[in-house]
């Protein structure tokens, strides 16, 4: 297995760089359940938002904090802080690196400076429902006995499309009727019926994280970017229970964010690829079903990027890895996937 695999501690790249907690009073919120992290970099207007979507939870009987680690290493005040400083809330912490670590290396040190056992993670172009916490910490209590501790929880998230791109507005399909902290549990046949680099999702929208777990795996890997985060609930996978929500518990802003540049789609394929090479060497089934993977992988993509009139060529696809698939397998792997979610579904409590 290549090196760059290996769980490592990514913490010492940043523990050495200085983070300044520029606001906020830890005798506001001295002991925390919750850490809602909010990495940020030079976005103040759609911060806001995030940052407001996580103070207005409804429900909430206990304390957390809200964590904004700002990767615009400035001397000065910036429009970020002046925005915080406005807002004027208690049980708001705002840190901002004196040198820029990099995404991954930001969530790393959201990780770092959290105070809580919990953290609740959401990007600084995404939302947290109001009911988001109050669900979370629902679900710590229902799974504090389970005999694999909660690693992730995966809160999933209804898309805002942004009126530039062409994406078609999907109507939500009728969902069973669940509880409310319903969740449906991953497996390492999640992981190979998926095979891609985004089977758990993005740690965004009131994603649950353990601390302790993530601690203990290193934190977020640049190495691995653009796609670090589907390598965390894969680890955490053989010690911790791995779920997504079966309600939305966020809002995911598309258009809002990088994914629709055309480096980052291509940066998400060969991320996706390089993910089946690893699952490759170790799962047989994977290999079987390899280049339908990546055929996957590619259509869905392509479709996200004409969403944003941005095309992804042949020859870009090949210089990453030549496109050549079965149809009857594509259809079997289609066919394997819905029955495997299709399970999880009935059986999500």
């Amino acid at each position: 297995m290549n090196l760059k695999y290996k769980i490592k501690d990514n913490y010492k790249k940043i523990k050495d760089i200085p983070c300044d907690l520029k606001y906020g009073d830890y005798e506001s919120t001295p002991t925390p359940r919750m850490s809602v992290v909010i990495p940020t970099f030079g976005r103040p207007e759609l911060l806001k938002n995030t940052i407001l979507s996580a103070v207005n939870q409804e429900n909430v009987d206990f304390q957390y904090e809200i964590i904004v680690v700002d990767n615009e290493a400035t001397d000065n005040e910036n429009d970020t802080e002046k925005m915080i400083r406005e807002l004027n809330i208690d049980n708001i912490f705002y840190y901002k690196n004196r040198v820029n670590v990099k995404a991954l290396g930001n969530w790393n040190r959201c990780i770092l400076v959290a105070r809580a056992d919990w953290i609740v993670m959401c990007h600084d172009d995404d939302l947290m429902k109001k009911d988001c916490l109050n669900a979370m910490n629902q679900i710590i209590i229902q799974h504090q006995k389970d005999k694999k501790p909660i690693g992730y929880v995966r809160s999933s998230a209804e898309a805002i499309y942004s009126e530039e791109l062409n994406a078609i507005k999907r109507n939500e399909r009728k969902k069973l009727s669940k509880k409310k902290t319903a969740l449906i549990k991953y497996n390492y046949m999640d992981v190979l019926c998926g095979g891609g680099a985004t089977w758990a999702g993005a740690p965004t929208c009131g994603t649950l994280i353990n601390r302790k777990a993530i601690i203990e795996l290193g934190g977020y890997n640049s190495e691995l970017s653009p796609c670090a985060d589907c390598y965390i609930p894969y680890f955490m996978l053989e010690k911790y229970g791995v779920y997504r929500t079966y309600y939305d518990y966020g809002q995911y802003r598309w258009g809002e964010n990088d994914t629709y540049k055309k480096s980052t789609l291509i940066g998400l394929i060969r991320a996706y690829y390089e993910f089946l090479e690893l699952l490759s060497e170790k799962y047989f089934v994977v290999r079987v079903f390899k280049n339908e993977h990546y055929a996957d992988c590619v259509n869905y993509y392509r479709s996200k990027g004409l969403e944003a009139n941005v095309i992804i060529t042949s020859e870009e696809i090949n210089d990453i890895y030549p496109l050549k698939y079965s149809k009857s397998k594509l259809k079997i792997l289609y066919l394997l996937r819905r029955i495997n979610s299709g399970i999880k579904t009935i059986f999500a409590r």
